[in-house]
């Protein structure tokens, strides 16, 4: 890649979220050389062009959040009590313990996940493999009673409530809740996940997808870090 494009990649990048400015920055430090000369060779070449204070001093985002209460904490919620179709579904042994036990959240502090390893940008794994692995990373997705408080707030309040206002926030149309596994009767393992369509007139619903499935870099899940699990 020569010079000039990758001024034009900085530039094209000095509105984007902080995440994906610093992830990309980080991809290019790969892609010319171990050492880091191929890389401060570019960077110079953005610093004399004048474009230096794009790159190093992008102004931060502005801070904002999106606060959830939620009830019960430590406490497993019930596939049931979430709707009637899962009567005879049970939680899997192994859900986030570090999830059930958040007694509130903030929504605007959820990243995407893929958990895809270096090696894995072009292939899959499956969505069992990304809760594993997102379990071992303590990247704490969403549970059952962060879903249904989702649900019964968007049923009270449509597009006033808080999975519209994390759409508005994030501009993401899905959100995929991987802290709480469902076992089916038939042994199967899902999670759920709201999604958001139409433009003109939207709304939201639910579903869930199998864990068993093959999950790429395209379906990418939600978590909290660790780091900033509680609000207090």
């Amino acid at each position: 890649m020569d010079d000039s494009r990758v001024v034009e990649l900085l530039i094209a990048l000095r509105n984007a979220p902080e995440s994906l400015f610093g992830a990309t920055l980080d991809y290019i430090r790969r892609c010319t050389g171990k050492d880091g000369a191929n890389w401060q060779k570019l960077h110079q070449s953005v610093v004399d062009a004048g474009l230096g204070a794009v790159v190093t001093k992008a102004p931060a985002p502005q801070a904002q959040s999106l606060i959830i209460q939620l009830d019960n904490p430590g406490v497993l919620f019930s596939p049931v009590d979430f709707d009637a179709r899962f009567a005879n579904w049970t939680s899997a042994d192994d859900y986030d313990r570090l999830s059930v036990a958040l007694p509130q959240v903030d929504m605007a502090k959820l990243v995407e996940v893929t958990m895809l390893k270096p090696n894995e940008i072009e292939i899959r794994i499956t969505g069992d493999m990304r809760f594993k692995r997102m379990k071992k990373n303590k990247k704490i997705g969403p549970d059952l009673r962060f879903a249904y408080k989702m649900w019964t707030d968007w049923s009270a309040r449509g597009l006033n409530g808080y999975l519209e206002q994390y759409f508005k926030l994030t501009g993401r149309k899905v959100l995929v809740c991987m802290g709480q596994p469902l076992l089916s009767p038939s042994g199967s393992r899902f999670v759920l996940y709201f999604y958001r369509t139409g433009d003109e007139s939207p709304r939201w619903s639910w579903d869930y997808y199998r864990l068993a499935s093959q999950w790429d870099a395209d379906c990418p899940s939600v978590a909290w870090p660790w780091q900033v699990r509680t609000l207090g």
